[in-house]
């Protein structure tokens, strides 16, 4: 029997932890233990900044970073070797009333005297092998300040002083439950997600606010309304829309525009509620099969077909067509035969995967 497990095979193992406590209870352990665990505890690493609004006209804005990232950010300045690890950050905004803050944090509460974009700022300069910057915010508390300003001078920085850092990082965008007002963004951003809660069009012109990431953007969840256009982001590979019920019906034609162009695309998820005859329609002979662009991968439908429009669909597509797998929801009957069809094509066909696990 072998006395110990090899470096490779713990690694494995301590991979799938993923609760930061454990990790950490896992670097006391031993040395070994120590030099395995300590980088997977800090490759990513994630901060919550407040936005404390305030109950009366006398003070502005002010936020408050959680004690704990608080310690973070003091443990990566105190020891500059934990600095190599960290490959990904998460910024993540919340917003809410001083006063409410200020009752859950207790006694210990207090502001912080930087913002968000000095946070970015510092990071930028501590962390030079971070390789992918995501920043979740309401869009309220991403346009209220700078940050896509900084963005947009790091990244300049970057390219003055390619020597200064060892990789430029990939920034992502992820604006939750927010209401967009027209901005035109500086920064070349990697991905974006800019989901309406409750409405059935986000009222963002994309290409228009976001013309600096025509080369940069790979990954898009967004909502498929009249306005959906693409054609600027040529090497957008990942795409996910949100349908929505609309009256007229006119989800082939929106879909149609929103797909035009997107010649790299290589991932396609289409979720949502939409009216079954918008769905019937999509669905019809042709429809779908034309409109998606060949170099697709991998499509998932957050609905569900009948086995004879799988099977229409199947015929349809353009043997051109590099699409090898096919996800929908819900249940289907003649699955066996549906399978065995899609198989034929070199195309795995599932049922009731969650997408958002491919991205």
């Amino acid at each position: 029997m072998t006395p110990f497990l090899p470096p490779e095979l713990l690694r494995a193992i301590l991979s799938s932890l993923s609760i930061p406590s454990d990790l950490a209870r896992c670097c006391l352990t031993s040395k070994t233990f120590l030099s395995i665990a300590q980088p997977l505890l800090f490759v990513k690493i994630k901060f919550v900044i407040f936005e404390c609004l305030p109950d009366n006209d006398d003070s502005g804005v002010r936020y408050h970073l959680d004690e704990s990232y608080d310690q973070l950010r003091a443990t990566l300045n105190r020891n500059l070797h934990l600095r190599m690890f960290v490959k990904e950050v998460t910024i993540t905004g919340a917003v809410t009333a001083q006063t409410l803050m200020e009752k859950l944090a207790g006694a210990d509460f207090k502001y912080w005297q930087s913002s968000p974009e000095d946070l970015l700022q510092e990071l930028d300069e501590i962390l030079d092998r971070v390789e992918v910057v995501t920043i979740k915010s309401p869009f309220t508390v991403f346009a209220r300040g700078s940050m896509d300003r900084v963005i947009h001078r790091l990244q300049n920085n970057a390219r003055i002083n390619p020597g200064r850092r060892t990789k430029v990082p990939k920034y992502s965008l992820d604006f939750i439950g927010s209401t967009w007002k027209e901005q035109t963004m500086l920064g070349a951003y990697t991905g974006l997600c800019c989901m309406a809660d409750r409405t059935a069009s986000n009222g963002i012109d994309i290409q228009c606010s976001f013309r600096a990431s025509a080369t940069t953007l790979r990954t898009l969840r967004t909502c498929l309304d009249d306005s959906t256009t693409l054609l600027l982001f040529r090497r957008l590979q990942q795409l996910s829309l949100k349908i929505s019920v609309r009256r007229p019906s006119c989800i082939v034609q929106n879909l149609t525009n929103a797909l035009t162009g997107t010649s790299s695309l290589r991932i396609l998820a289409i979720h949502g509620l939409a009216l079954k005859t918008d769905l019937t329609a999509l669905l019809h002979p042709g429809v779908l099969a034309r409109i998606l662009p060949k170099s697709l991968v991998v499509l998932s439908l957050h609905f569900r077909p009948t086995s004879t429009e799988a099977l229409i669909f199947l015929q349809d597509l353009p043997m051109t067509s590099s699409l090898k797998r096919f996800n929908c929801f819900g249940e289907i009957d003649e699955m066996e035969i549906v399978m065995e069809k899609f198989s034929q094509r070199g195309i795995g066909f599932s049922l009731n995967e969650d997408w958002i696990n491919w991205w």
